[in-house]
């Protein structure tokens, strides 16, 4: 250390550089860290509207609810391991929470988007109405639906791109075939008029960072589908659809689960991995709370997951978990989970 701080000493142009780089490498430090917080812990939606999220420590949080209206469970399953921020599962035929984690917090959705947009588009245009593929559509981040300008497809065509390879140019060429202005303003409305009363649509694709809603919202989004659109949950089940020149092929790997019925998946750096699935589980049932549980049928569940490192490692060790260690008592009390498992008690598939 001496003869370096002599060497430093003598060579004065020496010192001043690694005083230089050190100053840097503090500015650049300082900048990144002001990014970094600026981008995560607040976001504030500039358009006519009061919705907005500020983010939280998602990750950390072992808040699992369980226990609201009939439903009852022995413990918190905090064992269970998830890397969701938020998340819900619901009982769509009692209407009920089954778990939950921060269900009621404001969160990016991403492509999870597009269930609005084909609902929407299917309230608005004709089913074999031809929807053109717009210069400004086609330039639109992406390119999984491999359409092109100028091509038409009508909407009941279209929707498979949208819902199958999460077509963003399929999902603003069904905008602007009705006006892109109007028909968002349409998709906020349908949102409201079925009780997402915290979501909000800035686009038809979900790449803005301000589409954003809400587990329990979204919950009720899945149980508009299976009631209002069993069609569009049937085009989210198929591997692949052919049609013309093109095949496109299911990108949502959670379809490929056991029990699933429908949904779709989403990704951006803002939302991480979201889903809204619904699930068809085989419960173990029984007359009372304090019966032997000898029969197993099946649930109606909705999965909803929001800021997701692994969506379909989460949704899996949801529903593994609830088929497993849970029992329904005929709508009377709800879930009792039976011996709730620890991390490495969890079936696999």
């Amino acid at each position: 250390m001496i003869k370096v701080r002599n060497f430093l000493i003598r060579n004065h142009h020496i010192r001043w550089g690694v005083v230089g780089l050190i100053f840097l490498a503090i500015i650049f430090v300082f900048c990144f860290a002001t990014w970094a917080v600026m981008k995560i812990t607040y976001y504030t939606l500039w358009r006519e509207h009061s919705i907005s999220y500020q983010s939280q420590d998602l990750a950390n949080s072992t808040d699992i609810e369980q226990t609201i209206s009939s439903y009852l469970l022995d413990k918190p399953v905090t064992n269970l391991p998830l890397s969701a921020g938020a998340f819900l599962v619901s009982d769509l035929t009692s209407k009920e929470t089954v778990v939950g984690r921060n269900e009621d917090q404001v969160l990016p959705i991403a492509s999870v988007t597009k269930l609005i947009t084909a609902s929407v588009a299917e309230q608005l245009l004709r089913p074999d109405q031809p929807v053109v593929v717009t210069k400004e559509a086609w330039q639109t981040y992406g390119n999984t639906g491999q359409l092109s300008v100028g091509e038409k497809l009508p909407l009941k065509i279209i929707l498979y791109p949208l819902l199958l390879t999460s077509s963003n140019d399929a999902a603003e060429a069904i905008a602007t075939a009705y006006g892109r202005d109007k028909f968002i303003s349409k998709m906020n409305e349908f949102a409201k008029s079925i009780g997402m009363t915290h979501t909000h649509f800035d686009d038809p694709s979900g790449l803005s960072a301000d589409n954003l809603s809400t587990p329990n919202d979204l919950s009720k989004l899945a149980s508009y589908l299976y009631e209002k659109k069993p069609e569009l949950l049937a085009i989210t089940r198929e591997t692949s659809y052919h049609f013309g020149r093109h095949t496109w092929t299911n990108y949502n790997n959670v379809s490929l689960m056991k029990y699933y019925i429908g949904g779709k998946n989403g990704y951006t750096t803002e939302a991480n991995r979201t889903l809204v699935s619904l699930f068809e589980v085989p419960i173990n049932s029984s007359s009372s709370a304090n019966s032997k549980v000898t029969v197993k049928k099946n649930r109606l569940l909705a999965v909803v997951l929001l800021q997701s490192d692994d969506k379909k490692k989460d949704a899996r060790n949801l529903i593994n978990y609830l088929a497993r260690y849970a029992s329904f008592n005929n709508g009377k009390n709800g879930f009792v989970p039976i011996n709730p498992p620890s991390v490495s008690g969890l079936p696999k598939t």
